[in-house]
């Protein structure tokens, strides 16, 4: 079921085999990829790269998010949000969060999270995120980066809901008419440059190209039969922190169609929801792959993992 509103879609898909409602909201902007998971754990990237300043700006708008829904016992008890996440997957800047399965919850957290974006008013939390990543803070640089995120947020926000909300079409259309309503106007400062010419991410660890539900699965697949193997899926790479990843890889394509088998199937009808709910609790899609995964036959999963593997 989805929802319009101008340059805001809602998508909702129900499931009554999960405990809350996951919350994907999106914008089409680059994030920086590794570079927002390095922020995300306190540490720079090796040298400042390209992504290092996007990065600090997405982080600076998923900062104010989380202030708002959870900076305090208060806002918590307010907002009725919880495990809120950022993530650069593909083109796109993803927030994700779980809260109560009703109306008045899920418009609350929607609100919140549109509120803050004004990255116009985020100079501050960009500078601490910038001076973290090695990033000597420029406002002229700040200011051409807002101007693009502006562009990004008035092309479209894309929002997906999971779970046991009990919505129709209407209260989804009254979800899209406000958020359109509460979005921000947006506006930059001059005077505004581009970003210097900066390196792709580097790193001494195996990566490979992947993205969309193909690379989502793959992460899900590799983490649980791995013995929790750390990973990253970021921009559209997945990024494995072992270097014995060749000969564990080896062991594990063999074995994907029996996982398929046992963890997929069993689910009947009610593997799009279960497994739409999954990803987005865990922001490994943009709304565009909780959409197809909502959608996904299980018979086509193994050879998606094994797209991305």
């Amino acid at each position: 079921m989805e929802a319009k509103r101008k340059n805001v879609k809602v998508f909702f898909t129900p499931s009554r085999k999960v405990p809350d409602v996951a919350v994907v909201f999106s914008i089409k902007y680059n994030a920086g990829g590794l570079c927002l998971k390095k922020l995300q754990r306190n540490c720079p990237c090796p040298v400042v790269c390209k992504g290092c300043h996007h990065a600090a700006l997405c982080y600076a708008v998923y900062e104010c998010v989380r202030d708002k829904v959870m900076g305090s016992p208060l806002e918590l008890s307010r907002s009725r949000v919880s495990n809120i996440k950022c993530g650069s997957l593909g083109g796109d800047f993803v927030l994700s969060w779980n809260t109560a399965p009703t109306m008045s919850a899920i418009r609350k957290s929607l609100v919140l999270a549109t509120s803050c974006l004004v990255p116009y008013k985020l100079y501050t939390k960009y500078v601490d995120n910038a001076k973290l990543m090695g990033i000597k803070p420029d406002r002229a640089e700040f200011n051409g980066l807002v101007e693009g995120m502006g562009k990004s947020i008035k092309s479209g926000i894309s929002i997906a809901i999971v779970g046991k909300a009990r919505l129709d079409k209407a209260k989804l259309q009254k979800l899209a008419d406000k958020v359109y309503e509460k979005t921000p106007a947006q506006k930059a400062d001059t005077p505004r440059k581009k970003l210097p010419k900066l390196e792709e991410h580097k790193s001494e660890y195996p990566s490979w190209e992947a993205k969309g539900l193909g690379a989502a699965l793959a992460v899900e697949y590799i983490q649980l039969k791995s013995n929790g193997m750390n990973m990253d899926l970021a921009g559209t790479k997945i990024q494995v922190y072992s270097r014995s990843w060749e000969s564990k890889k080896k062991s594990l394509k063999p074995r994907i169609k029996d996982y398929v088998d046992k963890k997929f199937k069993k689910m009947g009808a009610h593997l799009g929801g279960v497994l739409a709910y999954l990803i987005a609790t865990q922001c490994h899609g943009s709304v565009e792959t909780v959409k197809a995964a909502s959608k996904v036959k299980a018979d086509k999963i193994t050879d998606l993992i094994k797209s991305s593997f």
